[in-house]
């Protein structure tokens, strides 16, 4: 069972396409740190017109949404902390999308390359082979998401000029959940992958 983790290991480590996810979800946490920035400047901006003139309440059409949206909890006149960017874009599935796209191309790349009929008849038990898999994968959820926590945190002090981190106990606690409840979308994702062995659904 270890050396089948270790083959799984670096098997992930070797494929590039992981590395590809990974500089594409770094240059999306920069554009979306930057856009955040732009309507919190928006927000202050308003509030401080509203606080000078007398506008009148006007009713606006509510929108229909059918993408990914980022909204950060913070109210006009307080500094954004890294616990408003981590939960905002944790709540949006920011980081979730990235997570499955690689888990379904890892998961079902040993099917098209022959490596679990090679590697299938060598083995006691099959179950093993999903075993290692999920192990792996957990490994790289959780570093997916401490690269995305240490890549926020560039973001925020470049595009912010600040780190206001909330409240740490609150961010951690809330951290360490996210990985587990993202693991375990990595995890149906891999079961999917591997079921039915089309990338293009089950990423969707």
């Amino acid at each position: 069972m270890l050396n089948m983790i270790k083959m799984d290991l670096y098997r992930m480590v070797r494929t590039k396409s992981m590395y590809v996810v990974w500089i594409v979800m770094a240059a999306a946490i920069f554009f979306s740190t930057s856009m955040s920035k732009l309507d919190i400047d928006t927000m202050n901006k308003e509030a401080e017109q509203q606080q000078t003139e007398s506008i009148a309440e006007t009713v606006e059409p509510e929108t229909i949404n059918m993408g990914m949206s980022v909204f950060l909890p913070t109210q006009p006149g307080e500094k954004v902390t890294v616990f408003d960017q981590v939960y905002a874009n944790l709540q949006a599935k920011f980081v979730a999308l990235f997570l499955v796209i690689f888990t379904v191309l890892f998961s079902s790349a040993d099917i098209g390359s022959g490596y679990i009929k090679n590697i299938g008849g060598q083995v006691r038990s099959r179950r093993n082979l999903i075993f290692s898999k999920a192990s792996v994968l957990f490994v790289y959820t959780t570093v997916t998401m401490l690269l995305y926590f240490i890549i926020q945190i560039i973001a925020q002090q470049m595009y912010f000029g600040y780190l206001e981190w909330g409240n740490g106990s609150e961010l951690l606690r809330y951290f360490g959940i996210q990985i587990l409840l993202h693991y375990a979308l990595v995890l149906i994702s891999m079961a999917i992958a591997v079921v039915l062995n089309s990338n293009v659904f089950s990423m969707t």
